[in-house]
């Protein structure tokens, strides 16, 4: 019998082991995916294919891996077979509630049904993610929705709604001093100048030098295509054939897939038209019309009539012309028309959201009116009751005197702050070094993997010194419970300074869920009675009490 056990044990033992550092693997793989992506979606890609999709068992492993790919297949360009991966993470997080997860899921859900050409459903995925960053406060991400946003409606020819939505994005940016979201938005701001005509050519170009700039900076091949695609575009309309033909050759470049590249073509093609290297351009646009959409297609058309008129040969000039036009009728018909189409979505949208503003409002009127009539009917019964117990009251109150004099406590009140002490507090905050050197670490790990600089203790302690002056001692009411730990206080401070659950997660350097699930494990410590709140209410809540 022992030896049965010993054989078992043997067996079944290593197996588990090897089964839960399996696990372990993938989950971090996953993380390394998560913090590459940002940065090098070309090598996230490649460490997301060494995940193996049925070796993931949790629910939220695989939701998560569904949201990586996805995020990641965009980013590099690949093409999406459909939205079964998104629609499994975003159905996930919704369930779970998790407005940051949620706002994530939604926004890369709207740019995937952008490159499936289903504009109206992108549209509504990057209303709800607008919705839910907001609502978490997560300013990046707001940024990179507006960013998308724009550019769906520029595309579909809503170039003053698209304008107003970039120059949000270029604001979140500067006051988060978010340089990849800085770049982006002068290059889509950019591409709108030069398409207001020659007059903007100049700021046109200013933008995006600036643009591009930052992306050879940064070294990230996703806005540097961009950057030289819109290049291209400008001084091709510049006719400046040298200059539009060196950023043409370097979008070629940037190319994961080079054999359907058929937008690199048409630059390429326009840059050596305007060289007057007309069989170079020829090669080009004769590969463009391969593409399945109608710009790349109207492009080559007028440029291989253009091309033909210059070399004497009229009958196919004409036919390319006639092709040209009927292209670009029916593009501008599609683009006319969806542009349309979303706004009826919007307005659906915004009258959606007023509906549901104005059932809210009237359930809080219902609310108040229950509580005033409540309040009434509990007066009423106090009168008739002190009335009746009045007399008895005071025999008792009378005899108690006669007896003993109680001592009476003073209690000590609350600090409050006037406006102008939480202004001069808050002033003199963001001048300290201790918030000085969170601001860098959250930048350095925005545009790196990790920052080098790490909070010491002096940094904490100084944190909680402005802090318990800002909130009647609330560090040092923490610090009276004695479950709580040093990191769990510190985690309180970020809270209570207003970091976003991603920034506090930067600054420990901990992935997102790592910070919720402490978040829950400090509320369990401090607050058995209010498992109903989350961690930053709770602390909201806590830190106006005396």
């Amino acid at each position: 019998m022992t030896k049965v056990v010993l054989i078992i044990c043997s067996v079944v033992f290593p197996l588990l082991v090897a089964c839960s550092g399996s696990r372990g693997e993938h989950a971090r793989r996953l993380s390394r995916v998560d913090s590459l992506l940002p940065v090098r979606p070309d090598s996230a890609w490649r460490v997301l294919q060494e995940v193996s999709v049925a070796d993931l068992r949790e629910e939220g492993e695989r939701a998560w891996y569904a949201l990586l790919r996805t995020e990641a297949a965009v980013r590099v360009g690949h093409p999406l077979s459909g939205d079964s991966l998104i629609r499994a993470a975003m159905d996930y997080y919704d369930r779970k509630g998790d407005a940051g997860m949620q706002a994530r899921a939604h926004y890369w859900a709207g740019n995937a049904y952008r490159r499936l050409e289903e504009e109206e459903q992108a549209l509504r995925e990057y209303w709800r993610a607008e919705e839910l960053a907001r609502e978490e406060g997560d300013m990046r991400l707001l940024g990179a929705i507006y960013n998308n946003w724009a550019y769906l409606f520029w595309v579909n020819g809503l170039e003053q709604e698209a304008d107003s939505l970039y120059g949000l994005a270029e604001q979140i940016a500067t006051r988060r001093n978010d340089s990849l979201l800085l770049g982006e938005s002068w290059c889509r701001s950019g591409a709108i100048a030069f398409d207001k005509g020659k007059a903007h050519y100049p700021m046109a170009e200013k933008l995006l030098l600036q643009g591009y700039g930052i992306a050879k900076r940064l070294d990230n091949r996703q806005l540097q295509r961009i950057a030289t695609s819109y290049l291209s575009t400008l001084y091709a309309r510049m006719e400046k054939g040298e200059k539009s033909l060196r950023y043409a050759k370097e979008y070629w470049a940037l190319q994961s897939d080079t054999l359907h590249c058929y937008s690199a073509y048409v630059h390429l093609g326009e840059a050596y038209f305007w060289c007057e290297q007309y069989d170079s351009a020829v090669y080009f646009m004769d590969k463009a019309l391969s593409a399945t959409d109608a710009l790349s297609q109207s492009t080559a058309y007028m440029r291989l009539a253009d091309i033909a008129k210059n070399r004497g040969d009229y009958t196919l000039s004409v036919e390319m012309e006639r092709k040209y036009s009927a292209c670009i009728t029916n593009n501008q018909e599609t683009v006319s028309r969806q542009g349309y189409s979303l706004l009826d979505v919007i307005a659906n949208l915004q009258m959606t959201r007023m509906q549901a503003k104005s059932r809210q409002v009237q359930k809080l009127v219902y609310i108040g009116m229950a509580l005033v009539f409540f309040v009434i009917a509990f007066g009423a019964w106090r009168i008739i009751h002190r009335r009746r117990i009045l007399p008895r009251q005071i025999a008792i109150q009378s005899l108690q005197k006669s007896i003993v004099q109680p001592e009476q406590w003073e209690e000590k009140q609350p600090v409050v702050l006037s406006d102008e002490e939480k202004a001069q507090w808050k002033e003199e905050f963001e001048r300290s070094m201790v918030y000085c050197k969170i601001m860098r670490i959250l930048s350095d790990s925005q545009q790196h993997e990790n920052s080098q600089e790490k909070l010491e203790d002096e940094d904490w302690q100084q944190l909680e010194d402005f802090l318990n002056r800002r909130w009647n001692s609330v560090c040092l009411r923490l610090r009276k419970n004695e479950e709580m730990r040093l990191d769990d206080i510190h985690v309180c401070c970020l809270y209570l300074v207003g970091l976003s659950v991603i920034d506090i997660a930067t600054v420990f350097g901990y992935t997102r869920d790592g910070i919720y699930k402490k978040s829950k494990r400090i509320l369990k410590k401090i607050s058995v009675a209010h498992q109903e709140e989350n961690l930053k209410d709770f602390l909201n809540r806590f830190s106006e009490e005396g």
